[in-house]
């Protein structure tokens, strides 16, 4: 029984692992799209 939530609990730790990874990808992409509308605002403001 113990052997199980272990398992589950390595299973878990696996999926915020993922979770944060996944997190991290969508701060660099928003980063990203930040970047190009402020491009975009100073080309149209010239």
């Amino acid at each position: 029984m113990l052997t199980y939530f272990y398992r589950m609990a390595k299973y878990l730790e696996s999926i915020v692992k993922l979770q944060e990874e996944q997190n991290r990808k969508n701060d660099e992409i928003l980063a990203r799209l930040v970047s190009i509308e402020n491009l975009l605002k100073e080309h149209i403001d010239r």
